[in-house]
């Protein structure tokens, strides 16, 4: 999606971040709204995506059930996307606002780790170990592998996400085709929106919009490609292969005609929801979307992205959680709220009935897969995602990434570069935002 325009640019900001540990000592005496009252009660804010206000408001309050000495106040924070999110939660910090504790996708977990803004939890994982095995021990440890920088633990992962993509039986059957199977390959979805998409049918094999998540990453690593080096230090926006599947994007819309051009106003699940589009990608919450949307659950399904040529078929990952603000004046209060969003108890029932992300633990995932408007196929968001997984590439300079690809992505999709040339234009400035 188009980020909207900012007095100071991203770079500088979440480039500022890097400042952020020396703002630390003022910004400690600045968190507004919180501390302890004559009666012993502790406020601890917590700040999040304000699109899930209601959901994190539901979480503290559970929480404030059964710790009465700790009061959580949640903040929301109104942005599109996880680079908008860290340059307004960098700002706050750097005016003194400072969280105790924050939800916070893997997008951007390691600039604040890197920068010491958030801090590490070992010393509390040793202290708790017995307290902790039961959820240690049922979440999978690639998961909590995920959430070390440098050697370090910042945080317990809460929920995650897996890219797949959603079919529309209905769409397909009516085109008369089969549902697509978890081995097809890129040449069957390509085949398959032709189809849907021919005689004047007024429906789209495929939508998809201007995200690094759900659409330029995953399918630069479905064909072997990917925006930067294993190591995130280099970027790979040039490599073939990563220049390949942005080139597949731009086929689905200029060479194949299976996707409309991209437009703000129209999203994938309004046209499937509608009967009009055959696939979309996502990860688990377009199963709340299409529930909301009254759609019926035996209408579609889920399959992995198509396998392209000889290249393994993979699972683009991203992992949330509720680190600990090195700032934080209640460093333990804020420790016993993040350890209870992880807790088993708290994620087989809040977690999978809230049921916009995937649990982060297994017994979770488990109970999810019993609901009756979860999809039949939908056991491939957890086993098979991790076994085949690449984490979303987000390193500390994540929000100048993000803003740059989005610019080039959409110049390419638009004609007003080529690919080859869209792509170029971003590496230099992916590599030098990674020097920085």
């Amino acid at each position: 999606m188009d980020l909207p325009n900012h007095d100071i640019s991203r770079r500088n900001f979440l480039g500022a971040a890097g400042a952020l540990g020396g703002l630390m000592a003022l910004a400690a005496c600045s968190s507004s709204g919180t501390g302890t009252s004559a009666s012993g009660v502790q406020t601890i804010k917590f700040v999040g995506n304000g699109s899930d206000a209601s959901g994190f408001k539901a979480r503290a309050a559970a929480f404030e059930q059964t710790h009465k000495k700790i009061k959580v106040k949640v903040e929301a924070i109104a942005a599109k996307s996880w680079g908008e999110l860290l340059q307004t939660l960098s700002v706050n910090i750097a005016g003194g606002d400072v969280p105790d504790v924050a939800d916070i996708a893997s997008e951007g977990q390691r600039a604040f780790a890197e920068n010491h803004v958030t801090m590490p939890i070992d010393g509390y994982l040793k202290r708790d170990a017995s307290a902790l095995k039961a959820t240690l021990t049922d979440i999978d440890p690639r998961l909590l592998d995920a959430m070390k920088v440098g050697g370090k633990t910042y945080g317990l992962p809460t929920v995650w996400n897996s890219m797949v993509i959603y079919y529309n039986k209905k769409v397909l059957a009516d085109a008369g085709l089969q549902p697509p199977t978890d081995t097809w390959t890129v040449e069957d979805f390509i085949r398959m929106g032709q189809k849907v998409t021919g005689s004047g049918s007024h429906r789209w094999g495929y939508a998809f919009s201007n995200a690094y998540f759900l659409t330029i990453v995953p399918w630069m690593v479905q064909n072997g490609g990917n925006v930067l080096s294993d190591d995130w230090k280099s970027s790979r926006l040039t490599d073939p292969a990563s220049v390949a599947g942005v080139q597949l994007l731009h086929d689905f819309i200029h060479k194949y005609k299976i996707s409309p051009k991209l437009d703000g106003n129209i999203t994938d699940v309004d046209l499937f929801v509608q009967n009009k589009l055959a696939f979309m990608g996502a990860g688990l919450w377009d199963v709340n979307s299409l529930k909301l949307a009254k759609f019926d659950p035996a209408n579609y399904d889920v399959v992995p992205f198509p396998r392209i040529g000889s290249n393994a078929q993979k699972y683009l990952v991203g992992i949330g959680a509720a680190p600990i603000f090195t700032a934080s004046q209640h460093k333990d209060a804020a420790w016993e709220f993040a350890k209870f969003l992880s807790s088993p108890g708290f994620q087989d029932t809040f977690v999978v009935k809230d049921g916009w992300s995937i649990p982060a633990t297994r017994s979770g995932f488990a109970k999810m897969l019993q609901r009756p408007d979860f999809p039949k196929n939908g056991k491939i968001f957890y086993d098979a995602a991790l076994k085949n997984s690449v984490l979303v590439p987000s390193p500390k300079q994540y929000g100048d990434i993000e803003s740059t690809l989005l610019r080039e992505f959409g110049a390419a999709m638009a004609n007003a570069k080529s690919v080859q040339s869209a792509m170029s234009a971003a590496d230099k400035d992916v590599s030098t935002a990674l020097k920085s």
